[in-house]
């Protein structure tokens, strides 16, 4: 077995979020936790040294962006995450809800209402619709509960379907991000 010490903690997404691209840091979030645990449950004094994952992503499919935005959000490891680049989209949903979220001032972050087509019988794409309403809830409640961002600015923006662009910098303003990053960790 891996030990605690030498585990790679240190992830990268730099690609549109789908199964495929997520699976290494979700296999690794759930190793280092069992590591974790029982490094924990041998010593006095164990401290969880943090799963650090890079965002850069223009974000992607939101049902395999949920299964690592869950994971980490219950992750007994800090997991913390960074964005030098962007995080759009479903790319934001995973970088706002690292324990410690670091953005450097120039980097991009985008929200805007979920997007995608329906097709099939006319009650097929009704219950379409009503999913897509139900995921797009989903994911607004989960920027306002992880940040300053209240429910009326969503609001606004799904009313006159505006993609809303802020930089790191706005993003510690907005409660998105932690810390600014001006040097490199």
């Amino acid at each position: 077995m891996t030990h605690a010490h030498t585990q790679k903690r240190d992830f990268f997404l730099n690609q549109d979020v789908e199964a495929s691209s997520i699976k290494d840091i979700i296999l690794g979030i759930i190793e280092i936790n069992k590591i974790d645990d029982e490094a924990s449950s041998n010593a006095i004094k164990y401290e969880r040294k943090p799963i650090k994952i890079t965002v850069d992503s223009f974000g992607g499919e939101i049902y395999s962006g949920m299964a690592l935005v869950n994971l980490i959000d219950v992750s007994k490891t800090p997991v913390h995450t960074y964005c030098y680049g962007k995080a759009m989209s479903m790319g934001l949903a995973i970088f706002i809800v690292g324990h410690k979220r670091f953005a450097h001032p120039l980097c991009t972050f985008m929200h805007h209402q979920l997007s995608g087509g329906a097709r099939g019988t006319l009650m097929e794409m009704v219950e379409s619709i009503e999913e897509k309403k139900r995921l797009n809830e989903m994911l607004e409640d989960l920027i306002v509960s992880k940040s300053f961002i209240k429910k009326p600015k969503l609001e606004q923006l799904k009313s006159t379907k505006t993609d809303w662009f802020f930089t790191g910098q706005e993003a510690i303003k907005l409660g998105v991000a932690d810390e600014l990053i001006t040097r490199q960790v």
